[in-house]
């Protein structure tokens, strides 16, 4: 089976919209299944997807998205995995394209796509998309801050559980620290495709409570660079003068966050170091505005068209 849609739910009304976006893809019906995960602690309302052949339901028991998205990983049976919250819609040709993607990178633990904002009249509120050319080792745009959404991603089912999954214990941005960990290991591949629309309600209201997303956006950056192998791979995505400044900036910010928390002062010296070593090796890039330009300025404004 090429792919196994995950949907984690709390049984709004648009999980309708969110299933049928699959089923009405033009795609062979035998090479995908779509496992609805119901986490709302209630059953689901009757509603003709539930007869789909493809359709699996799987219930917990309001256990988070973070362990429903776990759970529906833990039973799929297809060679890929795509996670689609109840609320969003994959566009038509989405799985197509996935499809002509993963036999051109059949190497690839994952394969991405653009995706738009939406409000609740469908109004484009912004468009994501990753650099252009940026196949491959794409650890450095991601960690910098570059935001891939679950839904434009296709995540090999192998790599997915080698890196862990998602984290139970963050309460938002964990898609974050789940495509940060997947791309110290693995190589990314995708096209400025549009492939799914994500929901943002009006003035961007969603279920998700943002009140801790920085301090989580920190946490998923920091457990990052704690992976085994972070700086090497780190140093081999940095193709220009502004790419290794993000390094440099990376430990940097690691290194004031980690000495501005209860016993972790030997971290943030860990992470200082790093930081003069990043110098050390962008040596020739030092002289450069573009390199300085990377370490002042926040997150990259490269993925977002307004």
């Amino acid at each position: 089976m090429f792919c196994s849609v995950i949907i984690p739910t709390i049984g709004r009304a648009s999980l309708a919209r969110a299933v049928d976006s699959i089923l009405s893809q033009s795609f062979t019906a035998d090479a995908l299944e779509i496992v609805v995960v119901n986490d709302s602690g209630r059953p689901l309302p009757p509603e003709p997807w539930q007869n789909a052949p493809q359709v699996r339901i799987l219930t917990t028991q309001k256990r988070g998205s973070r362990q429903a998205r776990n759970a529906g990983a833990a039973v799929a049976r297809a060679h890929y995995l795509l996670f689609l919250d109840d609320d969003d819609w994959l566009l038509p040709g989405a799985l197509d394209y996935f499809w002509q993607m993963a036999q051109a990178h059949p190497h690839c633990g994952c394969l991405y796509g653009s995706f738009e904002m939406v409000d609740d009249q469908e109004q484009p509120i912004a468009y994501y998309r990753l650099p252009p050319g940026r196949d491959g080792n794409v650890s450095l745009p991601l960690i910098s801050g570059l935001w891939l959404q679950v839904a434009s991603v296709l995540v090999r089912a192998d790599a997915f559980f080698t890196a862990g999954g998602f984290p139970p214990q963050f309460k938002i941005s964990e898609e974050l620290d789940l495509f940060n960990r997947l791309a110290l290991r693995e190589d990314f591949a995708g096209q400025d495709v549009l492939v799914a629309r994500i929901s943002r309600g009006r003035n961007w209201q969603t279920t998700a409570d943002y009140t801790d997303l920085y301090e989580y956006n920190r946490l998923a950056r920091d457990r990052a660079l704690s992976q085994p192998g972070a700086f090497r791979r780190l140093q081999h995505a940095a193709y220009d003068s502004y790419w290794h400044g993000r390094i440099l900036r990376l430990y940097l910010l690691s290194t004031v966050w980690n000495w501005r928390r209860k016993k972790r002062f030997f971290t943030g010296l860990s992470r200082g170091l790093f930081a003069l070593c990043s110098l050390l090796y962008a040596h020739r890039h030092l002289f450069s505005g573009d390199y300085w330009r990377a370490v002042r300025h926040d997150v990259p404004q490269v993925g977002r068209v307004d």
